[in-house]
């Protein structure tokens, strides 16, 4: 198990539990299906970018301003932030995955 931890614009957003290190499985897992389903929507990348931006930027708002935020906007804003990296408007120097290590005789 690692924890990837996200900042956005400077700001730690949060983490989350993933299964392992590997970006493209985790973007597959969480991303391809809102990015697939703009494309149906007939959005072109850039509204879809527009989109995923404007997102993350109300989330970062929300926990600026210390708003609650719900589990299901955590994952979407997880699902946006993947789908930014892949169309590299956000760096992969932006998250970390780190390893989990388990206590001594766990």
């Amino acid at each position: 198990m690692y924890k990837l931890y996200l900042y956005y614009k400077n700001e730690l957003m949060g983490n989350y539990k993933v299964k392992g290190d590997d970006f493209d499985k985790c973007f597959n897992e969480l991303s391809l299906i809102l990015v697939k389903d703009g494309f149906k929507k007939n959005k072109t990348i850039h509204q879809q970018i527009q989109t995923y931006k404007n997102f993350c930027d109300t989330i970062l708002k929300r926990k600026r301003d210390c708003y609650k935020i719900k589990s299901s906007d955590w994952w979407l804003f997880l699902s946006c932030y993947m789908a930014l990296v892949k169309f590299n408007e956000i760096s992969y120097n932006d998250f970390i995955f780190m390893k989990i290590k388990r206590g001594v005789g766990k």
